[in-house]
């Protein structure tokens, strides 16, 4: 924009002058005093501070030490062959334990009472090495022996039993530095959930905590509409005290899928209703800790703020006071399709299958194919290069007449319905086939009455926004001064040819070490 010159420049000049008398406007008559703008500024604000604080305590300054990611890929040297048993309830998983303890065949009890995606194996997970387990079952399998039963074991996915078949070393164990990124990131992701356990632990420490266990069971949050409140009074049954807010049963309903959680032992999605409360809890004590620590001040947050006010301002002074103003008769939208009738015609267009090859070579083998009776369709998902189009057969659907690629269009606008042919495209060949031919038409009134009107609408509200902008230039004192402007525009060229130059001497050098 500033490289366009002084007229590019005044033209920003103009439209920022403009979009700030509208805030200011918006200000005057009292609209940032609106419940909801109020609102959404102040959840933008609460969000961000309790993300950044969240980095700040979380996940920024996670170091892997070199020791750990050596000891991780030590442990990497073996893998286990498991079998698995989950289940939602521990005492079904005691069951489950004292079953294959007193000689079922594992894979058996697995196949009966697992509630994981690999029941349907006898629970076999096949080869694991570390990494690929919960951490809490890693940890478990690592000290097994071949043979051993351990369980129940609690995890975050309900009880767990596991069996080590096997432990063998891993020949084929890959190089330390291709997996090294990844033991990082699982390290870290590990540091980061310890972490926030912490901190989340300091928090209820700092802040008080109250949870209302009368409000939590099966008749509230598990059974039918009838045996719980209503919307209305879910609103203000308190299920939390978090700090200084409250929870309710309404705010909690709204993170449940109570549906899912009915399908679940009632033990264990009460169990899953608590995990998300306390992931309320969470939630609510970062923002209160984040906005104790003046958080909300910081500059991004605050520009953030202020921006995302401006334009809920903004749009709230067009929707309620400058827009209501306008209204389009029926006979001004009749009269505007009368004379753009141009506005509402269907160009022609044309319904395509086609086939993306590389080479002409490609190309010319495909027609003969077709040509010798090749069904298209089985050709297209045989030998298309594009994914998308190979699934369904080559379909392409209706192209009009100016929307493709000039080499694609020339082609298909040229042939009748049935016939194929070769065309040159910037992706490469395309073996094309005419499915359909639809000419061009002018849509009737009824057709496009509504966007007629939406057209006429955009064009009163245009009209009407430059009236209301006329004024508030009237009633203030606007000065720009072409000096200044001039300086401007001559110091960022400055700048631009220096980077510019810049760049060109990078490239020189980068040239040079490679000669």
């Amino acid at each position: 924009m500033l490289l366009a010159g002084a007229g590019a420049v005044r033209e920003f000049l103009e439209k920022t002058i403009d979009r700030h008398l509208l805030i200011q406007e918006a200000r005057r008559i009292g609209l940032d005093g609106d419940p909801g703008i109020r609102e959404a500024v102040g959840t933008l604000i609460a969000q961000r501070a309790r993300d950044a604080l969240y980095r700040d305590e979380v996940t920024r300054r996670l170091d892997v030490p070199e020791d750990a990611v050596q000891e991780a890929y030590g442990k990497m040297a073996y893998r286990y062959r498991v079998r698995h048993i989950l289940t939602y309830a521990r005492d079904a998983a005691e069951a489950a334990a004292a079953r294959v303890r007193a000689g079922e065949a594992f894979g058996a009890v697995a196949a009966q009472v697992s509630v994981s995606g690999t029941a349907g194996k006898g629970g076999d997970l096949g080869f694991v090495a570390w990494g690929q387990l919960d951490p809490t079952l890693e940890a478990q399998v690592e000290e097994m022996q071949p043979g051993e039963v351990r369980g129940p074991i609690e995890t975050a996915q309900g009880w767990n039993i596991l069996l080590l078949e096997e432990k063998r070393a891993w020949a084929e164990r890959p190089d330390l530095a291709r997996v090294r990124s990844r033991i990082k990131m699982l390290l870290s992701q590990r540091a980061a959930s310890r972490r926030s356990l912490e901190f989340f632990s300091h928090l209820r420490g700092r802040w008080r905590v109250q949870i209302f266990d009368e409000a939590l069971g099966e008749g509230h949050l598990l059974d039918g509409q009838a045996a719980r409140p209503d919307a209305g009074q879910a609103e203000r049954v308190p299920v939390a005290t978090a700090g200084e807010r409250t929870i309710t049963l309404g705010e909690l309903r709204a993170r449940l899928n109570v549906e899912a959680l009915r399908r679940l032992p009632r033990s264990w999605a009460l169990r899953q209703a608590r995990r998300i409360l306390d992931d309320a809890i969470f939630a609510s004590l970062l923002e209160q800790e984040a906005l104790r620590r003046s958080y909300d001040a910081r500059l991004p947050i605050a520009r953030e703020a202020r921006k995302r006010e401006e334009a809920l301002l903004l749009d709230k002074l067009l929707a309620t006071v400058i827009y209501p103003r306008v209204a389009v008769a029926e006979e001004e939208t009749r009269a505007f399709y009368e004379q753009n009738r141009r506005l509402f015609a269907e160009p022609e267009a044309v319904r395509l299958g086609a086939i993306v090859l590389e080479t002409q070579r490609e190309g010319e083998e495909a027609l003969e194919e077709l040509r010798g009776g090749a069904d298209f369709a089985a050709l297209a998902r045989r030998r298309s290069r594009d994914p998308a189009s190979a699934r369904v057969g080559g379909e392409v659907g209706w192209i009009a007449r100016g929307t493709a690629d000039p080499g694609i269009e020339a082609v298909a606008f040229s042939l009748k319905v049935g016939d194929v042919a070769l065309a040159k495209s910037a992706q490469g060949y395309v073996v094309l086939r005419l499915e359909g031919r639809r000419p061009e038409r002018l849509r009737e009134y009824p057709e496009v009455k509504e966007e007629a009107r939406q057209m006429v609408l955009g064009q009163r509200r245009r009209e009407e926004l430059r009236r209301w902008l006329g004024r508030l230039r009237e009633a203030s004192e606007i000065v720009l001064e072409d000096g200044a402007i001039g300086r401007a525009v001559a110091m960022y060229e400055e700048q631009a040819r220096e980077r510019a130059a810049a760049r060109e001497s990078e490239g020189r050098a980068a040239t040079t070490e490679e000669e």
